[in-house]
């Protein structure tokens, strides 16, 4: 097996990075420490010819292939070839280079073939399971050009490697070597192939059975350089107190950096004070019934947005009033009329404007959907981009028409005003108030729309019903019941009594919000509806604060699904072994199907009955009088579990000690098991 790394960066591209300081030293260090076997240097749509001799004079002891990241139809592809190929590699990356010019530059495949000509001899390794992603038609396009995809993490790895219709996985650093970096990443592939060229690459990578994440297991990972390995299923960690156990689970929770890790700590779920449990488990609830309760409201909170600026019926009835009163006086008093009140201006309408704010937002939309990268290929299955460019000259051409009508009605508007003004300032005979009669009957189709909507938001009904183990979770929308139930939305003392009174005529409602001063426009979507959420166990009742912890844990197991990997330390504390054995040993068994799961564990339910892929055992000892750490590691029918020094230790006396605590510890409950039971 050979170890490799084919993306590698040492030059920053001037549209595509951040500028880093290339350190040759650290990329030599890192291949020897990581004890790899074949390197790339991928650099973004250039290569440095005279730089990679430089590098490859420097590493003599490894193959080093001239490549580079190529960004084609939105995505990143690997090109990759032989070293007696460099010079006219050369001259075709030139030509990639003199294509690429900004940020969102990026060639079409007619251009990349007509670039690179004859496929067959490169190693091409598109963004497959990794941002930005070549597209799936262009993958299909290249054919046989294609076998290998890379992927970002090694849950990815696993996934594509089980997955026959996916492309033969492949795991690198992508990494810009700096004098800053003082830790290297375990993101390398071990190959199964003998001489490292690019033909060799090409055939070994067409069968997903000779990649691995570890040289000598492929159903194993190397964290760091063989110091510690773990399965790609489920590991279980054992030791005495104060072995490194959780020192372990730091060193891969680093290696695979933390945003990608699920690393539930001991203790972390159960504080050992039941009303600090409490809590806990209260702020759960309370996150997921938020997160729930704005996920199901979010339309309507536009809705309500919008309903914040409409006036009730009162303020629109009493202007009609207001304007007929007029109106009589004007047609009473009509024999007065001078010659100021007389012009047609006195009492003129004004122009019903408003800002084209929705060609505006389409237009906004439309330049959205044209500079996406991530779902390109989605978009251009279905709508052509020069269709799209031609839609947004003609929004365009709409929107400054639109703008310029606008402004002359607005500027109209504003002279009439003035004028209006000067003739009232002349004539002693009333003027008609300013009434928009569009605006009025607007705002009561509005208003009708919006008591209909929220008749049917306000409507009792389930949104979410599941399991998690053995609690089931369910959450309902329901109307608040009185103003103290509807208190619960702010946490603040104040009176809500007033504004409880208008909660079965919304806009009144709105407008009883807004006169409380703790009450700002944009939480007034809140008080409409809320969200019961509920836990409840297996037989259907509430859970009690012992289930509540359970709860806790489960959740936060499940929650790894969002993840690339699991670390647990020592979830036995605090929990029976029935619930273990029944609830988070099937849990963590589910995940550990498509995520590598690592378990601290001294309890024999978790270490033992849940069947372990792998198991790793750590020792401290002193020598000097300072302590050193030891890491053990083998399959759990192993005799011995060996370290990367091949130094073995029993496998049956460390599971023994570890899980039992000892052979006669354990002899002598199996005495008392058969005592009571005969």
């Amino acid at each position: 097996m050979k170890k490799i790394d084919l993306h590698i960066h040492t030059i920053p591209s001037s549209v595509s990075d951040s500028h880093f300081d290339f350190d040759i030293s650290k990329l030599k260090e890192y291949v020897s420490t990581m004890g790899i076997d074949g390197i790339a240097i991928t650099n973004h749509n250039v290569f440095d010819k005279n730089q990679y001799l430089t590098i490859k004079a420097m590493l003599v002891d490894i193959t080093v292939f001239p490549g580079i990241e190529v960004d084609l139809c939105n995505g990143h592809i690997l090109v990759i070839t032989d070293e007696l190929d460099i010079d006219d590699f050369d001259k075709r990356t030139n030509m990639v280079t003199s294509n690429i010019h900004t940020a969102t530059d990026s060639l079409d495949l007619p251009t990349f073939e007509s670039i690179f000509t004859d496929l067959s001899k490169y190693l091409l390794i598109p963004h497959y399971d990794k941002k930005p992603h070549i597209p799936k038609d262009v993958i299909l396009k290249l054919g046989e050009h294609i076998t290998a995809g890379e992927v970002n993490s090694p849950k990815k790895f696993i996934y594509c490697r089980k997955d026959k219709n996916s492309l033969v996985p492949v795991y690198f650093s992508d990494g810009r070597f700096t004098s800053a970096i003082h830790d290297f990443q375990p993101r390398q592939t071990f190959i199964e192939v003998g001489d490292l060229s690019v033909h060799a690459l090409k055939e070994a990578l067409k069968d997903r059975q000779k990649v691995a994440l570890d040289g000598s297991d492929k159903n194993l990972i190397d964290i760091n350089t063989g110091e510690l390995k773990i399965s790609s299923g489920l590991s279980v960690v054992l030791g005495r107190r104060s072995s490194g156990k959780s020192h372990t689970l730091r060193i891969i929770n680093s290696k695979y950096g933390k945003e990608n890790v699920k690393y539930i700590k001991q203790f972390s779920l159960v504080n050992g004070s039941e009303s600090q449990d409490k809590n806990m488990y209260d702020n759960l609830l309370a996150e997921k019934k938020n997160s729930l309760f704005e996920d199901y409201i979010d339309l309507f909170r536009s809705a309500v947005d919008d309903a914040v600026s409409i006036n009730d019926e009162q303020i629109d009835g009493s202007a009609i009033e207001d304007y007929i009163e007029t109106l009589k006086n004007i047609a009473k008093d009509e024999g007065l009329k001078d010659v100021f009140s007389k012009c047609t201006l006195f009492n003129d309408y004004r122009f019903d404007i408003a800002e084209p704010d929705t060609l505006k937002q389409l237009i906004g939309h439309v330049l959205v959907i044209i500079s996406n990268v991530e779902y390109r290929e989605t978009i251009n299955r279905y709508i052509d981009i020069n269709a799209l460019k031609a839609l947004l000259f003609d929004l365009e051409s709409q929107y400054e028409k639109a703008l310029e009508l606008y402004n002359k009605k607005k500027w109209t508007n504003s002279l009439m005003v003035e004028i209006n003004k000067r003739l009232q300032y002349h004539s002693s005979a009333p003027a008609l108030p300013d009434v928009s009669f569009y605006t009025i009957a607007t705002n009561r189709h509005k208003r009708t729309k919006f008591k209909l909507l929220c008749s049917y938001i306000m409507r009792e009904r389930k949104i979410a019903s599941m399991d998690v183990a053995k609690f089931k979770i369910q959450a309902k929308t329901r109307k608040f019941e009185n103003a103290t139930d509807m208190k619960s939305v702010l946490g603040r003392k104040v009176s809500l009594v007033d504004a409880y009174t208008q909660y079965s005529n919304p806009i009144s409602f709105i407008k009883k919000l807004k006169e409380i001063e703790c009450i700002n426009n944009a939480e007034i979507y809140k008080f409409f509806i809320t969200v019961d959420y509920k836990i409840l166990n297996e037989y259907g009742l509430d859970v009690s604060g012992g289930e509540q912890s359970e709860y806790n844990l489960l959740n936060s197991i499940q929650d790894a699904r969002n993840y690339d990997m699991l670390l647990i330390d020592e979830p036995e504390s605090s929990f029976d072994n029935i619930f273990l054995k029944d609830d988070v040993n099937i849990l963590l068994k589910d995940l550990a199907e498509e995520m590598p799961v690592v378990v601290v564990t001294h309890n024999n339910t978790i270490g033992g009955s849940i069947h372990p892929n792998y198991v790793i055992y750590t020792e401290k000892t002193i020598v000097d009088e300072k302590p050193v750490f030891r890491i053990y590691y083998g399959y759990p029918t192993d005799k011995t579990l060996k370290s990367k020094t091949g130094k073995e230790i029993e496998n049956y006396a460390i599971q023994l000690d570890s899980l039992e605590a000892g052979q006669t510890a354990y002899i002598e409950r199996n005495k008392t098991y058969e005592n009571l039971k005969n």
